[in-house]
């Protein structure tokens, strides 16, 4: 049974594509039959090529052929069998019917070679738009999209079941849908469109999101010409959409950025002659500042050229200088540049910028005349004041003074060479900005500058000061300097103008003094401060323990039969030995802590953060330790001992009584053999 199945499908698969010729071949057998049925009298055999006739439109030319010879065949065949053959009316019924086969087999060809042609086409168009980048549909009158490339999943994401039977306007962004209106419109219209139906829309993506494409509408109608559908193209451009928006707010904060600036800023296009040559410049466009200068509104300004509202750049050079820019593509940059300015009728002085861009300079300047006026009535007032303060410091016979002013507007000041020869400087190593001053000041002085000077630059009773600082030489050392000044001036809200005032070399006398200080307050044999400075260190931790609560011990430290060692190896000898001590105490013990040299044998040692005297033992036991290593002098080792006695500081406990307390701790060492530490609570 399954055997025959397969040759009863072919069988209906060739009757259904057959079926036009055997409807065909069908009628010109029952028009053959019907012709032997009726009588002699009635013929028809002028009826055998309609079926040949109507083939034209339904069969290929192959077949029309065929029905053709049938027809012929059938011709010759009613000739024989009705007796006529030769007659004159069968003669022409047969060549009627062998035109119109020819013509019929001819014009089928002609259809057949169009409809080739045409599915040609046809496939044409269907690879282009299914392989285009660009998105096209097909949509019926009531828009309703009833095919749609497939690149609309690349580029939207959409499938294509997801667009085909819906309305195209459901994926156009609300606010452009009237602009597709306007498109079908035009579309069914072109006698009121001019050349394209093309606008940008924006179409939603399957994330949601919105990209412009550029769409074409063309209608395809009937032989009436009316519409039976729209083929509409779309072509992504939403980068170049992004692009032009860019541009365009790019463009419109330059503007405003132009329109704002307070310095005149004009676009000055240029003008080449028949030999390639600049000539002149055309303005293009203007700031309001650039029209405020030139005395001019934006329209009048706009289209001129340069040489016709200032001629005299031809003559001052600038024209030159901005046909070099052009030719060259460097930046032009003129600082003071001196021109005879048109519209004012005076020389001024311009700080003058332009670069080339593409056919146009863009060009700013500022006008500078007052400033540099200012700067140089400034030069000839310095020249006059350092000539001045030349003379004073001459007079004054000293190399350590000198005289400066600074002007607190502009964060200038001037010094006389004086400073320079201070520091170790030469003219033109400085320059008169006030901030490289404060740069060569110690870091630890400028708090103190800053708090001195406050006071007299914001009390106009006290106009006068006077500050030590440390100032940076030349060589990297610093220099005491003692400044004396006043302030010359205040403006209406008490703020100070300028200072005047004198610098002082006082280094000499500050190594003096600390020499001097150190003196006073260190043991001059082992380096160690003295038992006065002790006293004043001890008072001050005294107070300072009272109000945090802290405490710290005190280690009373004398050597054991020092006298023995001066008898034995000479005074000398004893020496080393205090100074060896001393160290090997210094070394001992922790960098917060310190040790004084308060007796002849008898050293003062001061542990600071000590919680428990058992912890201040320890520390006076490793002392004691470091001590008694063997000492080595000129006259020979010394094996020195020292006793010590420890106490912690009591509440409101004088300074004698913890001396006091500590000596006592010692002295009982002594009488129970010395080198021991004794504690006392």
């Amino acid at each position: 049974m399954a055997g025959w199945c397969r040759p009863l499908k072919i069988l209906r698969w060739k009757i259904y594509r057959y079926r036009y010729l055997l409807c065909l071949l069908t009628s010109q057998v029952a028009i053959l039959g019907l012709d032997f049925y009726l009588s002699a009298a009635i013929s028809l055999q002028p009826y055998y090529w309609v079926p040949v006739v109507l083939s034209i439109l339904f069969v290929s030319p192959r077949q029309v052929f065929l029905l053709s010879a049938l027809a012929f065949a059938f011709t010759v065949l009613a000739g024989f069998y009705w007796g006529y053959f030769l007659s004159a009316d069968y003669l022409s019924v047969v060549l009627s019917t062998i035109v119109v086969s020819t013509i019929s087999v001819l014009i089928s060809i002609r259809i057949q070679r169009s409809i080739k042609v045409q599915k040609n086409l046809e496939e044409r168009y269907r690879l282009l738009a299914e392989n285009a980048s660009d998105i096209v549909i097909f949509a019926q009158p009531d828009h309703c999209i009833r095919w749609v490339s497939p690149s609309l999943q690349s580029v939207l994401d959409w499938g294509l079941e997801d667009w085909i039977g819906s309305r195209v306007a459901s994926f156009i962004h609300s606010q452009d849908r009237f602009i597709l209106e306007t498109l079908y419109a035009k579309a069914i219209f072109p006698e009121e469109n001019t050349t394209k139906h093309e606008q940008s829309i924006r179409i939603r993506h399957k994330n949601g999101d919105y990209r412009w494409f550029s769409i074409r509408v063309a209608a395809v109608k009937d032989e009436a010409g009316q519409p039976i559908g729209f083929v509409k193209g779309f072509r992504d451009i939403h980068d170049q959409v992004r692009s032009q928006q860019a541009l365009r707010e790019e463009r419109a904060q330059l503007r405003a950025v132009m329109d704002s600036l307070i310095d005149p800023h004009v676009l000055l296009t240029a003008i080449w002659d028949d030999k390639g040559n600049i000539v002149d410049f055309r303005y293009t466009d203007a700031n309001p500042a650039a029209c405020l200068y030139n005395q001019m509104t934006r329209e009048q300004l706009i289209g001129k050229t340069l040489l016709e509202i200032l001629p005299a750049h031809k003559a001052s050079g600038l024209l030159d200088h901005y046909i070099q820019t052009m030719q060259s593509f460097e930046p032009l940059i003129l600082n003071d540049y001196a021109y005879p300015h048109d519209i004012y009728n005076e020389e001024r002085r311009f700080d003058i910028r332009a670069v080339r861009v593409d056919n146009a300079l863009s060009y700013t300047w500022r006008d500078v005349t007052d400033r540099y006026q200012a700067a140089q009535q400034l030069a000839e007032s310095k020249e006059r004041y350092q000539q001045l303060a030349q003379r004073w410091e001459f007079a004054m016979g000293a190399g350590d003074i000198a005289i400066y002013e600074a002007d607190l507007r502009t964060q200038t000041a001037f010094y006389s060479p004086g400073l320079l020869k201070q520091l170790g400087y030469q003219e033109g190593d400085w320059s008169d900005r006030l901030d490289e001053w404060w740069q060569r000041l110690h870091p630890e002085d400028i708090l103190l500058i800053e708090q001195n000077l406050k006071v007299n630059f914001t009390d106009q009773s006290q106009p006068n000061y006077t500050t030590e600082y440390r100032i940076q030489h030349r060589d990297g050392s610093y220099r005491w300097i003692l400044d004396r000044g006043k302030v010359m001036s205040y403006d209406d809200e008490g703020r100070p103008l300028s200072v005047m005032g004198v610098n002082v070399d006082i280094t000499s006398q500050k190594y003096t003094e600390q020499e001097l200080s150190r003196q006073a307050k260190t043991d001059e044999l082992t380096g160690l401060i003295n038992r006065r400075e002790a006293i004043a260190r001890i008072q001050a931790l005294c107070a300072l323990d009272r109000r945090h609560g802290k405490e710290f011990a005190v280690l009373f430290c004398d050597l054991d039969c020092f006298k023995d060692v001066n008898d034995h190896f000479g005074h000398l000898a004893g020496d080393t030995v205090l100074q060896v001590v001393a160290r090997r105490i210094k070394l001992a013990i922790r960098s917060n802590d310190f040790a004084a040299r308060i007796g002849g044998d008898e050293f003062l040692v001061v542990l600071q953060g000590v919680h428990s005297l058992k912890n201040a033992v320890v520390i006076a036991e490793k002392l004691r330790y470091v001590v008694a290593q063997p000492i080595s002098t000129d006259a020979g080792c010394v094996a020195q001992t020292m006793t010590i006695g420890v106490t912690l500081i009591q509440p409101a406990e004088t300074i004698d009584t913890l001396i006091a307390r500590a000596d006592a701790a010692m002295y009982q060492g002594k009488q129970s053999g010395r080198d021991r530490v004794i504690p006392f609570a």
